[in-house]
């Protein structure tokens, strides 16, 4: 999980349940209940990580499954105001 100021960050049971969506949650950290999700084009893998560039918070998620035929790539995603 990357917790992002009052937010927990959790990618979705994918690479371990094959018919799970495939999905980057946002969860309180108090409660773990699910705010927000965008969807993933394949299963995250291993971890994520947090950057800022010019004032905006993105969030890089490493993807790709042999499983899913999906090469390995970064995807990110920017966090809304």
């Amino acid at each position: 999980d990357i917790l992002v100021q009052t937010l927990a960050l959790s990618e979705g049971m994918a690479q371990m349940l094959p018919d799970a969506p495939l999905t980057l949650n946002a969860r309180d950290k108090m409660t773990g209940e699910i705010l927000g999700s965008v969807p993933l084009p394949a299963p995250g893998q291993y971890g994520m990580m947090t950057y800022m560039h010019r004032g905006q918070q993105y969030i890089v998620v490493q993807i790709g499954s042999t499983q899913t035929d999906f090469p390995g790539a970064l995807v990110a995603y920017r966090l809304s105001n």
